[in-house]
């Protein structure tokens, strides 16, 4: 059964690949991609030929993988052969070899970013819609921007400011009235009283009161000193 586009790519980059079959797929255009393709038993040369000669266009994704294969090299050689349209279709911003440069330097390329790919997709399906309805390819622009949100009217905007002013003023207002935490309970310790310094202490022994003893004189002695 012939198929409406041949996709060529290196195996690093099944996953774009893929993407790009799907989105085409959805809006109904055939596509031919190995190893999906090929019919299992069948030789793989042969059936890369022979989905090349029954297609209508081929997607190249490009990539530097793509850049340095040489398989990628001879399936664009036998389209360009077999006068199949060809669409480079650029994933990465790079310049081609010069041997591949040499098949491809007549076609038109399509760049696949800046992101979002999804864009770039949806512009490489409307081009191979047209080339297969016989209408000329739409031209190449980048892809429209995604649409901005309108802006607020200005009643929203006040609101949002005065949400915004009343937020700091509770912030302030709480930072400056919170109340002091309480901190650390000193206890106090009682100073014990000073020790006086050692000294060295003598034993004082109590004097005793010396008492004044007379001895009494003798009569005798008296009387002889008065009749003297």
């Amino acid at each position: 059964m012939p198929h409406d586009v041949f996709v060529s790519y290196s195996v690093k980059d099944k996953v774009v690949a893929d993407a790009i079959v799907a989105r085409l797929e959805a809006d109904s255009i055939r596509c031919w991609v190995a190893p999906r393709d090929v019919v299992p038993g069948a030789d793989w040369g042969e059936s890369i030929i022979n989905a090349i000669e029954s297609s209508r266009i081929m997607v190249l994704v490009f990539t530097s993988s793509a850049n340095a294969s040489p398989q990628i090299k001879r399936e664009v050689e036998r389209a360009v052969d077999k006068d199949v349209y060809t669409i480079p279709i650029r994933i990465e911003n790079i310049e081609p070899t010069k041997s591949l440069e040499y098949f491809i330097s007549t076609s038109q390329w399509m760049d696949a970013f800046p992101p979002p790919m999804e864009a770039h997709l949806d512009f490489l399906a409307k081009t191979v819609k047209a080339i297969l309805a016989g209408r000329p390819p739409p031209l190449l622009s980048p892809p429209p921007e995604p649409p901005k949100k309108p802006p607020l009217p200005l009643g929203r905007w006040i609101v949002l400011a005065a949400v915004i002013l009343l937020g700091a003023l509770g912030s302030w207002y709480v930072a400056t009235h919170r109340p002091p935490a309480p901190g650390p309970v000193a206890i106090e310790t009682p100073t014990p009283p000073p020790v006086p310094p050692s000294r060295s202490r003598r034993r004082v022994f109590p004097v005793r009161a010396k008492q004044i003893c007379r001895r009494p004189k003798k009569p005798g002695k008296e009387r002889s000193a008065m009749l003297s």
